[in-house]
């Protein structure tokens, strides 16, 4: 019974179709894991600034500012503290 229209004929699957997708499927099952377990460890090293293409930031060595209203920013000296109260901050007439 042959029929006229070629679509509706079933044609066996061969065999290289068949272990294609067995190989298709092994893959896929393979690289979920790779990319998740890879993901995580570039996000690990790129927060501690580990991987191999980010610099090293330059080391200047940086001085503390003295702003007359807010004391030492940037590091502190025992030359003037920090204010604590409205009264200390206030300048002197």
């Amino acid at each position: 019974m042959t029929s006229a229209n070629p679509m509706t004929t079933t044609r066996p699957m061969t065999t290289a179709k068949k272990n294609r997708k067995w190989i298709v499927a092994i893959g896929i099952l393979i690289l979920i894991p790779v990319f998740i377990i890879g993901g995580f460890g570039l996000y690990g090293l790129s927060q501690t600034d580990q991987l191999p293409w980010q610099t090293q930031p330059t080391r200047i060595p940086i001085t503390p500012v003295e702003l007359p209203s807010f004391g030492t920013i940037g590091g502190t000296t025992g030359a003037t503290p920090a204010p604590t109260t409205v009264a200390d901050s206030t300048p002197a007439t």
